[in-house]
C-alpha cells in the first residue's frame, strides 16, 4: 500500500487526495497462487495525487506499507516523483 502526504513545519500531516490510506493497493500478491484473486488483484503500479496547501514550507513524503507476514520483499526502484506548483 502506498500514500503521499505533505508535512508542515509543525509536523501536521496532510494526505494528498484521494486519500485512501490503507485502501490503495499499489501492488499485491496472493501467497501460493499463480493468478491473483479479486481481493489481491486490485493493484495500480502507479499513482497520482493532488492537494491545495496553504502558503508555507512542506516536506512531501511517499510512504509504503507491506501487510504480509515476515519475509515479504517489497522494493520500489526506477521511480519518478514530480511536484507541480501553481500561482
Amino acid at each position: 500500500m502506498v500514500r503521499i502526504i505533505a508535512v508542515d513545519v509543525n509536523n501536521v500531516m496532510t494526505p494528498l487526495e484521494p486519500a485512501n490510506d490503507t485502501d490503495f493497493h499499489f501492488d499485491s500478491d496472493e501467497p501460493g497462487a499463480t493468478v491473483a484473486s479479486y481481493y489481491y488483484g486490485d493493484e495500480a503500479h502507479a499513482m497520482e495525487r493532488s492537494v491545495e496547501l496553504k502558503p508555507g514550507n512542506y516536506r512531501l513524503m511517499v510512504q509504503y506499507m507491506v501487510t504480509a507476514g515476515s519475509g515479504t520483499l517489497f522494493r520500489l526502484d526506477d521511480w519518478h516523483f514530480a511536484v507541480e506548483m501553481s500561482a
